[in-house]
């Protein structure tokens, strides 16, 4: 498990944590909720491991991030940027490949490939230039390439996690439910996987844990069923906001409009 306690971090006189406290257990996937300018992502960057002027302790099992070189955390953890960069010159064959150590069998690294590239849809993509997609497509790639990373990792070293910040943000919505499919299945098979989302009904519908943030504090974590609560959720985003319970039962979450009507 992946624990962070008393995460605080300031970008010269804006504090943006103050005392962020996650878990990320292996097997569960762990969702960042609340407004923007909330501190979500900056959170998810500290426990990656790419943030390093934080204060607080976080820890990969019983090893301190401190302790942990870039070899260490590149096979402990996948990270999917809001923006990657990563891309230019590369098929999308070749920025999956790149992800995957070494040591992985030749056999066993092209089985992975063709499944994730099958997975999200790319299988026909494989040959084309990164740079010549369009950004929904560029986004699935990148995410190919961390899923290819993170199983390689749990094959090889025994654990991985996955770190995904706002995956769906610019996916249409059949994409949007193909992605967190994909992450609900990595962390079935045992990966920790920890995603910032906006859309609360994707997290009410994917994740097993929510953790909201607001104004760079943890403000509630825990099951979704026992933070998705209207009251607490209706503070937080200072607007009106209903929770009900689907049919299906899954919860389904959506603000009031009734100063709208007529």
């Amino acid at each position: 498990m992946i624990t962070g306690r008393n995460l605080s971090l300031a970008f010269g006189n804006t504090q943006v944590l103050r005392g962020a406290n996650i878990d990320v257990p292996l097997g569960r996937l762990v969702a960042i909720c609340g407004p923007n300018g909330a501190g979500k992502s900056t959170v998810l960057s500290v426990l990656a491991g790419e943030q390093k002027h934080y204060q607080g302790d976080v820890y990969f099992g019983d090893e301190a991030l401190a302790d942990l070189t870039s070899r260490d955390l590149s096979r402990r953890r996948a990270v999917l940027e809001q923006s990657p960069s990563l891309s230019a010159n590369f098929c999308v064959d070749e920025l999956v490949r790149l992800s995957i150590p070494m040591e992985l069998p030749p056999r066993d690294t092209d089985v992975m490939v063709c499944n994730i590239l099958d997975q999200l849809g790319l299988s026909e993509f494989a040959k084309r230039r990164v740079d010549n997609l369009s950004g929904g497509q560029r986004h699935r790639a990148h995410l190919a390439r961390v899923l290819a990373q993170v199983y390689a990792n749990q094959t090889l070293f025994g654990a991985g996690y996955l770190f995904l910040d706002e995956p769906t943000a610019s996916l249409d919505i059949l994409h949007q439910i193909a992605v967190m499919k994909i992450a609900r299945a990595a962390a079935q098979n045992g990966v920790g996987v920890l995603v910032v989302l906006h859309d609360l009904n994707l997290a009410a519908a994917f994740a097993d844990d929510v953790v909201m943030v607001n104004r760079g504090e943890t403000v509630a974590a825990g099951p979704v069923g026992q933070v998705f609560a209207s009251k607490l959720l209706s503070q937080i985003y200072e607007t009106p906001i209903n929770v009900d319970k689907h049919s299906s039962g899954r919860l389904v979450i959506y603000p009031e409009l009734q100063d709208l009507a007529g």
